[in-house]
């Protein structure tokens, strides 16, 4: 499965043209909901999209 998600480079989904890498697993140029559990439920408070991009190194 990662090989074939690695090999996405702008591939039409629903959420829009999707990229990953080897390095990247996640799509972090659309925005993503941000998401509170109240009373056991999902309840959504806003969507953000990254300013700046960091990464660990080790």
């Amino acid at each position: 499965m990662t090989a074939a998600m690695e090999a996405f480079n702008g591939v039409p989904t629903l959420a829009g043209p999707t990229s990953f890498s080897p390095g990247l697993h996640i799509n972090v140029e659309r925005p993503m909901a941000v998401l509170d559990v109240q009373d056991g439920k999902l309840v959504w408070i806003e969507d953000r999209t990254p300013e700046k991009l960091t990464f660990a190194t080790s």
